[in-house]
């Protein structure tokens, strides 16, 4: 109930960005630059319960304005949040809101200050209802994993009509957590896979601003490619499109039936807040990583990387 009455008060208190005495604070840790290097459409947004990602908190002062944090973190970059934060967490005053799929590595003893967030859209169309298809992904291992999961995701749109029209957004940028420091052709491998795809059909090419600067997304889906939220759990593109009326493959269409808590993030999305779902830690294969392994930086230990893609 104290997790209630916490998200309440954070949502009546009318402070759902930031006091003006953490604006300058807040402006000065989220660096642009990391942003875009790390995902270029990380895009900051805002609703009543503050998303944000943890790279970005970089100082304590930081929690201090807020009851709740929405993160925006995926998998991996949540993973070494909670093992770095371990024995902070419980000092702090902030409940956080996580997306379901990260709940297994929440501490048994640390449950209590997490939440899950989740959106949805009702009014969403088919594959085959739509004038317009946007095949979306970050163009490297990271986001999509592996070109057999690329192949898997694309054979759902195998059957689509042919006056579809295919819009096709694959920002590239090198892979922050490989540390081959070999250029990757990833990009020119899925555009090979796409294509096989819509053997004879007109694809065009579009970059994320091209997305940006659109005012209408009804008719149209987004068909992000992503096979998990190993690398983000809440992506902007996915605010964007279905805030101004598009569907997103990846967006449920129903809330989740426990949910405790709803607001509307536009006229056709909303965000929900539930409890974390009833399931056995992971935690611990954390502590043990810790234990044993000497790696700097565990983003970039491929042991690490396999742990919470859920490989090992």
């Amino acid at each position: 109930m104290f997790m209630h009455k916490l998200i309440l008060q954070q949502y009546k208190s009318g402070k759902s960005l930031s006091l003006p005495k953490y604006a300058v604070l807040r402006n000065h840790l989220n660096n642009n630059n990391v942003n875009d290097h790390y995902n270029p459409v990380g895009n900051s947004y805002y609703h009543d319960f503050n998303p944000n990602f943890t790279f970005n908190i970089k100082d304590e002062r930081f929690l201090k304005f807020t009851p709740t944090l929405t993160l925006r973190d995926g998998l991996l970059t949540f993973g070494r949040f909670i093992l770095r934060h371990q024995k902070l967490i419980p000092k702090m005053k902030v409940h956080f809101l996580i997306h379901p799929d990260l709940a297994a590595f929440v501490p048994v003893k640390l449950k209590n200050k997490f939440s899950t967030w989740q959106t949805s859209q009702q009014k969403k169309i088919e594959f085959h209802d739509a004038n317009k298809i946007i095949i979306f992904a970050i163009a490297h291992e990271s986001y999509l994993n592996s070109l057999d999961h690329v192949r898997l995701q694309l054979n759902n749109l195998k059957k689509i009509p042919d006056h579809i029209q295919i819009e096709v957004c694959l920002p590239m940028r090198k892979d922050v957590f490989d540390v081959t420091e070999i250029d990757s052709i990833f990009l020119h491998k899925a555009m090979i896979l796409i294509q096989e795809t819509f053997p004879g059909k007109s694809v065009t090419i579009i970059r994320p601003s091209d997305l940006i600067s659109r005012a209408d997304f009804r008719g149209q889906v987004l068909f992000d490619l992503a096979p998990d939220n190993y690398f983000v759990s809440d992506n902007f593109m996915h605010y964007l499109v279905a805030g101004r009326g598009g569907t997103v493959n990846l967006m449920p269409q129903t809330k989740p039936k426990d949910a405790f808590f709803t607001i509307p993030l536009s006229l056709y999305h909303k965000l929900h807040l539930a409890p974390l779902p009833d399931i056995e830690s992971r935690f611990e294969s954390l502590l043990i990583y810790s234990r044993v392994s000497k790696h700097i930086n565990p983003l970039c230990d491929p042991v690490f990387q396999n742990i919470m893609r859920g490989i090992l």
